[in-house]
């Protein structure tokens, strides 16, 4: 067995327990998640050296981990991250319709995005071009990206803000303003519209 793949053991182990006991507390929860993102940060970097055919330990004394190992991990690693709920840390950072939550949500897998694409072309295209223009066009990319997410953040917030705002006017509009009949009337019900000439209603004379 791989030393990381026993890592991953003694990491996930604790983290189911301490989450499926009775009624764990928050800092037990917290515990058990940080646990859980550990053992998916080892998993993500063992499947990211599979991808760039670099495998962690690979030529070395010691055994890597399998791919299938590294996939296994990072599935249990999320299965415990979502059984903790989405109350605890990191998942409430992402949760919520709060704009720290929506941010999050649209920034951080863009970032993990940009590294990989950059390091995809970089290996792709190393053999047959030049590092100056394989940085430039990893560059370009990750411009392209990340100008379509906030034009898509924009949009959206844009959308509700002038939702907000038409709601807003809307309940702010002046209403009709009404006096009571001089006298009483019970055919108008007893009000008509401020301003008119006469005070006594048209139904009495």
């Amino acid at each position: 067995m791989s030393p990381l793949s026993a890592l991953g053991f003694f990491l996930a182990i604790p983290a189911f327990l301490l989450i499926t006991r009775g009624k764990p507390g928050k800092s037990t929860t917290t515990a058990a998640t940080s646990l859980s993102l550990i053992v998916l940060i080892l998993s993500g970097l063992n499947i990211l050296g599979y991808l760039y055919g670099a495998p962690l330990f690979y030529g070395s004394t010691l055994i890597p981990v399998a791919l299938t190992t590294a996939i296994s991990f990072l599935f249990l690693s999320l299965g415990l991250l979502m059984t903790a709920g989405p109350s605890c840390w990191p998942i409430s950072l992402f949760v919520g319709p709060s704009m720290k939550a929506r941010l999050m949500r649209a920034f951080i897998p863009a970032s993990i995005l940009i590294v990989l694409i950059q390091g995809f072309l970089s290996s792709v295209t190393g053999p047959w071009l030049h590092p100056a223009l394989s940085a430039a066009l990893a560059a370009v990319v990750a411009c392209l990206i990340v100008l379509i997410i906030i034009s898509l953040i924009t949009n959206n917030l844009g959308a509700e803000i002038d939702a907000a705002s038409r709601r807003r006017r809307r309940f702010a509009s002046p209403k009709p303003n009404y006096e009571p009949c001089s006298p009483p009337c019970t055919t108008c019900a007893g009000d008509r519209p401020r301003g008119s000439l006469s005070q006594d209603c048209s139904h009495q004379s």
